[in-house]
């Protein structure tokens, strides 16, 4: 409740992936009415999701919520040509996928982990799906990230996206 909402955001998706229990953190919340912030940490927990697997993912799925874009996915299960593997957030219905890649995914380590980053997005192409790689500095830029989302999805998708102001910052 002390959060702004994208701080927040980041705190209770970290929590749901370890175990918190949603349930529990609502009728704590619940409880704490009508203390300041509980309307904006009510608002976060409704987002939340225990999929997201870093702050980065909690952070890119934050600005596209905040933008007015549907909730994407967390996880998206994707069989491939040469296995299976999960998206970061997705849109299963335009299939269109977000990627965040964190600098720590492939420093220090040669070429290898950025061919198979190549090969696994390839087989992901094959199937359909469109990817978008996001950086850090992407998500300092929300309007670049929402006109690079609606240049994959579906004519007319992104059209008349309607903010969601109670997730202000």
């Amino acid at each position: 409740m002390s959060l702004p909402a994208r701080a927040g955001l980041v705190v209770v998706d970290a929590g749901l992936h370890v175990g918190a229990n949603l349930a529990t953190c609502a009728q704590i919340l619940d409880d704490l009415r009508p203390r300041r912030g509980s309307r904006v940490a009510r608002t976060v927990l409704d987002v939340a999701d225990d999929g997201a697997e870093s702050p980065g993912e909690s952070l890119l799925r934050f600005t596209l919520l905040r933008a007015g874009l549907p909730p994407p996915e967390t996880q998206v299960h994707l069989p491939t040509r040469i296995g299976e593997f999960w998206g970061d957030v997705g849109w299963r219905e335009w299939k269109v996928l977000a990627e965040y890649d964190g600098r720590a995914k492939y420093g220090g380590r040669g070429s290898e982990p950025l061919v198979a980053e190549k090969r696994r997005q390839d087989a992901i192409e094959d199937e359909g799906w469109r990817v978008l790689r996001v950086v850090a500095e992407d998500l300092s830029d929300p309007v670049g990230l929402v006109r690079r989302v609606a240049r994959v999805a579906p004519a007319g998708a992104c059209d008349r996206l309607r903010p969601r102001r109670m997730l202000g910052g």
